[in-house]
């Protein structure tokens, strides 16, 4: 409700349009040259035009366009490649289009394709499941003569009460649930040892073509299907278990623990017997909020679960090769065109992803009727990585959209609110001058105002539960 007032409150304030006689519409399918760049605005437009639907179906002019592009160009830009797409509600035809078929390096973008592919392919409800299983029988006292595994299922959020208090926002599932759930199940004593097993994924530990650095940096946690507290060892300062995924059943060993559960033998890595059964199990929270953390957040650990799980449940393989095969497959099915694609990794963190701005324009385009979906995109001056972004601006609120940010790129795809039909864009940036980002995330929040101002009209807007316009008034 407040985002609805807030929402209603900047658009009745008015978003000035620069030129009323030629306000934005979708473009015909042919590009043309503009400025050096590839554009599809190309035929002039009528002096005058009436009702919205006409403003809609007439192409941007080329002043509009090159006023839009050249806001792109800064010395925090010099040299870079630039790309852009920009779409109004449903319709295909791009408004603007500028480079927009050029493959680049997406950055955080890339969390995007991995979040509407599992969207698509396991649905927002999809939960992950940790189980406890055994080989041997649970005698009339409670002892279990034989080994106790536990199984990752891949779950991002499984996590002992201390995460839990400290991250108390996470969707975190409770390990000492599981432990009390054992006990349940009748178990009061295991003669064997305490066996990790995480094959339901690989056990490689990072993305392919990642920096050594971001371990070091804490950019991802170690990957593996069985993983406690994002496989923290220290909650304090951050760091991560070297000894994934020991650190999980050490955790699980001290829950079982105080549960009154005694494990005489080790810690061990290993694999469940053939024909093990169930003792207990734990589900975790729907990956739609998983789909939150990833879009809001820019969360890596979860972005690179759910593309291992993509994989295992689609071609029985956790890992990331084949979650990114299932991800490459929802894209080119799209039919937005796959020249130059690769999917790398499920985050954005592998330099070896190519994107392109019509291919995640189009794509976020498809994905707008989805609640959980653009529900988990940050909210510009509100929340996520996009809360410090167009603070106090007339867009504060009305903008959803994923940054992205590597070294020499900047990404932006999402949605401004528009009650004459809400605009899709994509923005990729590479090649910059700067490693550093910063600057060229600001040029991008230029570049929506400017897009806003120019495209977005002044009619109030009701807003739905999940951000999109229902409701059209005319002043």
């Amino acid at each position: 409700m407040l985002l609805a007032g807030l929402l209603a409150a900047v658009l009745a304030a008015g978003l000035a349009v620069v030129d009323c006689r030629h306000p934005a519409g979708s473009p015909s399918p042919s590009p043309s040259r503009v400025g050096g760049a590839n554009t599809a605005a190309t035929s002039p437009t009528p002096s005058v035009l009436g009702s919205p639907a006409e403003r809609a179906r007439t192409p941007l002019p080329q002043s509009v366009v090159a006023e839009l592009l050249d806001v792109l160009r800064t010395p925090a830009t010099a040299g870079a490649a630039i790309a852009v797409e920009i779409r109004r509600g449903h319709d295909p035809r791009p408004v603007l289009s500028s480079q927009a078929d050029v493959a680049m390096i997406p950055a955080s973008n890339q969390k995007l394709a991995t979040m509407a592919a599992a969207f698509r392919v396991l649905g927002p409800i999809w939960t992950f499941h940790t189980r406890v299983l055994t080989g041997a029988q649970v005698a009339t006292d409670g002892t279990l003569a034989g080994d106790l595994v536990l199984a990752g299922g891949g779950d991002p959020g499984l996590a002992t009460t201390a995460f839990r208090e400290k991250f108390p926002d996470f969707p975190s599932t409770s390990l000492d649930e599981l432990a009390v759930r054992v006990v349940a199940s009748g178990v009061r004593r295991v003669t064997g040892s305490l066996v990790a097993d995480e094959s339901h994924f690989d056990s490689l530990r990072t993305g392919p073509d990642w920096k050594a650095s971001y371990a070091a940096e804490r950019i991802c946690p170690p990957l593996s299907a069985l993983a406690v507290d994002e496989n923290r060892a220290d909650l304090e300062t951050g760091s991560y278990a070297r000894d994934v995924p020991l650190h999980a059943v050490r955790a699980f060993r001290q829950a079982l623990a105080a549960q009154g559960i005694q494990v005489e033998g080790p810690d061990v890595a290993g694999t469940a017997p053939a024909g093990a059964r169930e003792v207990a199990s734990v589900e975790s929270a729907p990956l739609g909020e998983f789909m939150r953390m990833m879009g809001k957040e820019s969360d890596n650990f979860a972005a690179e679960m759910v593309t291992k799980e993509l994989g295992a449940v689609s071609t029985g393989k956790g890992t990331t090769a084949a979650g990114a095969d299932v991800v490459r497959s929802y894209l080119v099915g799209l039919g937005l065109g796959s020249q130059g694609l690769v999917v790398a990794d499920g985050s954005g963190l592998s330099t070896a992803n190519r994107l392109s701005a019509r291919l995640l324009a189009g794509m976020a385009q498809e994905m707008f009727s989805e609640g959980a979906f653009t529900d988990a995109l940050s909210v510009a001056g509100v929340d996520g990585t996009l809360h410090k972004h167009l603070t106090g601006s007339a867009v504060a609120g009305l903008v959803r959209a994923k940054t992205g940010s590597l070294d020499s790129v900047a990404a932006r795809t999402g949605y401004l609110l528009s009650p004459e039909g809400d605009l899709t864009f994509s923005v990729l940036l590479n090649r910059l001058p700067d490693k550093n980002s910063d600057a060229a995330q600001k040029v991008i929040d230029a570049f929506v105002l400017r897009m806003a101002k120019l495209l977005a009209p002044s009619e109030p807007v009701t807003v739905s539960s999940h951000g999109r316009a229902t409701e059209v008034r005319q002043r």
